[in-house]
């Protein structure tokens, strides 16, 4: 194509001249079709020689991803098994960290002699309950009667042995004395007197002050969401000073009861997919 810029020129106008040219390259421009099955890389040479490339992946504009690029979440073992059995293929593999009680499944996973993506994956982020959260943030403190009494109130469901009524009825009326008595004196060598003496609490509780308080008391606690509730023994603390109550619990090894749950749920995680679960980290 020729165009008769000179005459533009003599007259000149500019704009006509930028209109031509932009008119003259539009003529060389070709539409043509992107096939989606390619990745494109558009290389560039600089006028000193340097030569670069950019790639251009055409996936998106396909109907379908060439593969499945995914990582879901999920909160019980129960969610995560109907997930990877919709999945799950012949080199699916699943793995638990037996610290956390996080089990993690590559769906697209190696197989012998044959690497994978292992871009498909789904985990199970277990999450702790309230109720564990509420019973294992106050174990191994002591304080006053009313704050005992009031967590007692929120928790009786949670209480099997004894009931719930009673240990809150214990929790609203403990009542509690103490005296002290010498037993003995020696004397030491260097004359001083060295005084020992007993220190007794006589506790009681209820309304005629009849109730028995229990030096433990058991909870049926479900340490994860969708997990099994397990039994966990407490032990009940309490002291006097200056005439002041003072009263708490302490859970019995709650760590093992985790342990527990943790292997519960990589268990039945394990029967519900029908697949082997290693103890380990992807």
């Amino acid at each position: 194509m020729s165009h008769d810029f000179d005459s533009a020129s003599d007259r000149g106008d500019a704009a006509v001249v930028a209109e031509e040219a932009r008119r003259a390259t539009m003529a060389e421009l070709q539409l043509r079709a992107i096939d989606p099955e390619q990745t494109l890389v558009v290389v560039e040479t600089a006028s000193n020689g340097a030569i670069s490339t950019l790639i251009l992946d055409t996936e998106r504009l396909r109907t379908a991803p060439r593969k499945i690029d995914e990582r879901r979440t999920f909160f019980t073992a129960a969610d995560l098994a109907g997930y990877v059995n919709r999945h799950k293929g012949d080199h699916t593999t699943a793995w638990c960290d037996t610290e956390s009680g996080r089990i993690t499944v590559i769906l697209d996973d190696h197989g012998p002699g044959a690497p994978a993506w292992g871009a498909h994956v789904a985990v199970l982020s277990p999450r702790l309950t309230d109720e564990w959260k509420r019973w294992t943030h106050l174990s191994g403190t002591v304080g006053d009667q009313t704050t005992f009494a009031e967590h007692i109130e929120v928790s009786i469901p949670e209480i099997v042995e004894p009931a719930g009524a009673v240990l809150l009825e214990i929790a609203q009326t403990f009542n509690a004395s103490t005296t002290t008595a010498f037993r003995s004196a020696n004397r030491l060598l260097d004359g001083r007197v060295q005084l020992r003496y007993e220190q007794d609490i006589d506790a009681n509780a209820g309304a005629t002050g009849e109730l028995e308080i229990p030096s433990e008391f058991t909870l049926a606690l479900r340490p994860f969401e969708g997990s099994e509730a397990f039994r966990v023994q407490a032990r009940l603390r309490y002291r006097m000073r200056e005439g002041k109550l003072s009263i708490g619990y302490v859970l019995t090894r709650p760590q093992d009861t985790l342990e527990a749950a943790i292997e519960d749920m990589r268990r039945s995680f394990a029967e519900e997919s029908d697949l082997t679960v290693w103890a380990g980290q992807p």
